[in-house]
């Protein structure tokens, strides 16, 4: 009995100390090897405080701190990784390691972010994203014209749709020539949404019935959501770009669309390497022609409410062989006409090159001063010959010395009440110029060919179709009797 008691006893014994072991813990004299962090890990020393992943917020250049429960995001294609943005606008995350995309979760109301953008890495842990505010806009830009939302402002734009194939029409109208960038921002990583703009190429008065082109991508890509990019180069702060904004979706409606407008830089103004167009003319006074006896007329073959430009319907009459300079028409036996062929030189039923500033200078030269004529002493006495496109030119001594010797007068100065003058070498290589920096001719959808114009009514009457070579036509008319 005594042997089983003492059995019993040192049972127990053991037990208890077993119980009193596990329940202490008493720190070893050597700490134990460090454990790698898993994400989700609570961050703790200096260390790790180093190896935090961060994303900050900025708005408008100012530090935004979320007034909402709103969290960073981490992916690396495989998990997502989470962590809310605490008092100060700071999300922080540890035991990442790699390369990730940081995204955000539960946007404020009436803001937006590029989400296709913002990386991070062991050698780049901390980012700041930007957020836009979104800006309002007016009209329902359901048409072109009366109803096109007219958008000014640089920063974010959201178009919302609720119908399958709908699409808004934007006129964007900046206050500044620059380079331009017009970005849709639809995550690549949900692809589920895809962006689409058309471009119309025209004026606020006229813009052709179907787009001149549309602009699938360009932006970050993904293999359904492509980003449209549409990248302008302003010339002139009156000028305006319009597009619509169209979609396809995995999901249905309603879909948000947000675009960007940025502006990217300055345009390139060298003096040299663009050449000032002085003009070569023995100018002439363009007569008056009686109008009892005269009316001014459209060239072109007319059939069926269109004029055709053959360039086989005129002539230069070169002064090599003792001719005037001037272009005219031909017989029906093919010999040279005595009916000169004019230019429309101040408005015609297309362009108003008084009003136009944005292609009088194309390819690297400046019709400018031979349009226009000599306008004013800029700043130093400089001749400003530039439009108004940041203000006039340095104008090299030699040019100048030219300018002085034509009286600072150029073709401006001798049209008749009509605006023409006859039509010279030079004139016709501006026409030509001009025509194709404008797209007037572009496969049926240009302004010459569906009868557009500059003037407020939208429309000319008169309807033309031309070869490539044979453009410069499109301002030419010529004194018929009546």
């Amino acid at each position: 009995m005594k042997k089983i008691s003492l059995i019993i006893l040192s049972l127990i014994c053991a037990a208890a100390f077993c119980f009193t072991a596990c329940g202490t813990y008493t720190p070893p004299s050597t700490p134990p090897p460090d454990k790698p962090n898993t994400p989700g890990d609570t961050p703790g020393g200096d260390e790790e405080e180093e190896n935090l992943f961060k994303t900050t917020l900025v708005c408008n250049g100012a530090k935004f701190i979320p007034q909402i429960e709103m969290s960073a995001q981490w992916s690396d294609g495989i998990g997502f990784y989470t962590a809310e943005f605490d008092g100060d606008g700071v999300a922080t995350k540890s035991g990442l390691d790699g390369d990730y995309t940081v995204t955000l979760t539960n946007l404020p109301d009436g803001y937006t972010y590029n989400p296709n953008i913002y990386q991070a890495d062991n050698d780049n842990r901390e980012v700041e994203i930007e957020l836009y505010p979104l800006i309002p806009t007016t009209g329902t830009g359901t048409d072109k014209y009366n109803n096109i939302i007219n958008i000014s402002q640089l920063g974010a734009y959201r178009v919302t749709f609720t119908e399958e194939g709908q699409q808004f029409y934007y006129q964007y109208a900046p206050t500044e020539p620059g380079l331009y960038a017009i970005e849709s921002i639809i995550d690549v990583n949900a692809n589920v949404v895809n962006p689409r703009v058309d471009v119309y190429v025209g004026t606020v008065a006229f813009k052709p019935e179907k787009p001149n082109y549309s602009i699938d991508g360009g932006g970050a890509s993904s293999i359904y959501t492509k980003n449209f990019k549409y990248e302008v180069q302003v010339q002139h702060k009156f000028n305006v770009y319009a597009f619509a904004v169209k979609f396809s979706s995995r999901v249905g409606v309603p879909v948000n669309v947000d675009f960007i407008i940025t502006r990217n830089g300055d345009i390139e103004r060298p003096v040299t390497g663009e050449k000032i167009i002085i003009p070569q003319e023995n100018f002439k006074q363009t007569p008056e022609y009686d109008k009892k006896e005269y009316v001014y007329t459209q060239y072109g073959q007319y059939s069926n409410g269109r004029y055709y430009l053959n360039g086989d319907g005129v002539v230069y009459n070169d002064p090599k062989n003792g001719g005037d300079g001037y272009y005219h028409l031909v017989n029906e036996d093919g010999s040279m006409s005595d009916t000169i062929l004019y230019a429309e030189l101040r408005k015609n039923p297309f362009i108003n090159f008084y009003s136009d500033l944005l292609t009088l200078r194309i390819a690297g030269k400046n019709y400018y001063y031979l349009i226009r004529g000599y306008m004013m002493d800029g700043k130093d006495g400089d001749i400003a010959l530039c439009g108004s496109v940041g203000g006039p030119l340095n104008i090299p001594p030699k040019i100048r010395a030219q300018i002085e010797a034509l009286d600072r007068k150029s073709y401006k100065d001798y049209l008749n009440s009509d605006g023409v003058y006859a039509v010279t070498q030079e004139i016709r290589e501006f026409l030509q110029d001009f025509s194709i920096a404008r797209n007037l001719f572009l496969d049926g959808n240009g302004m010459c060919e569906t009868g557009g114009s500059d003037n407020e009514s939208g429309e000319s009457g008169i309807f033309l179709d031309s070869s490539d070579e044979n453009q410069w036509l499109f301002g030419c008319g010529y004194y018929a009797k009546r």
